[in-house]
């Protein structure tokens, strides 16, 4: 699954490209900034923990 992240979100995640655990679901954030020019970031869920 993938969901967009709104920028004041991001505080609760690690630095772009990182990926963490949390409440068993693995985070990793993808920054579009560079490619399409937004400030949202994407995030894709994964069940399996790191």
């Amino acid at each position: 699954m993938i969901f967009a992240v709104e920028p004041s979100l991001r505080p609760s995640f690690q630095r772009v490209g990182r990926c963490v655990t949390e409440a068993g679901w693995q985070f990793k954030l993808i920054d579009l900034e560079r490619e399409i020019g937004t400030t949202t970031d994407i995030i894709e869920f994964h069940e399996d923990p790191i």
